[in-house]
């Protein structure tokens, strides 16, 4: 029996994946990484507001494309998760690398300067 509560799930545990079914071009040093960030009015308004609010999508779209035949797909998309861990992740380990080496240096003060400035990035 599992004790992870539901809201424990990871981003990563989360992706999706699609055949794309294109062909692989000869291009050797290609981006892996998809980064796409949108903004768009939905069309909606509130009505019952004065000043008629229109709502607003924001989206971003994370991914890797990645190529592969039957033997390859396990190790390939391991691969392709390491990148988007990586691309979405690697921030926040380079400041808890720092938080770490501030403990072992005995240094509260650094330490809890480090993890405010860590979360501070992470809440804009």
């Amino acid at each position: 029996m599992s004790t992870e509560s539901p809201t424990s799930e990871t981003v990563l545990s989360k992706l999706q994946e699609r055949c794309t079914h294109m062909q692989r071009p000869n291009e050797f040093m290609r981006k892996p990484g998809i980064f796409e960030l949108k903004e768009a009015l939905t069309g909606e308004t509130r009505p019952y507001t004065s000043d008629r609010n229109e709502e607003y999508e924001l989206l971003l779209r994370v991914g890797c494309t990645y190529w592969a035949n039957a033997a390859q797909k396990v190790d390939a998309r391991k691969n392709a998760e390491s990148l988007i861990a990586r691309l979405l992740y690697e921030d926040v380990l380079r400041a808890i690398s720092g938080i770490r080496h501030a403990i072992h240096d005995g240094d509260q003060s650094a330490a809890l300067g480090r993890l405010n400035e860590l979360e501070r990035s992470l809440s804009r």
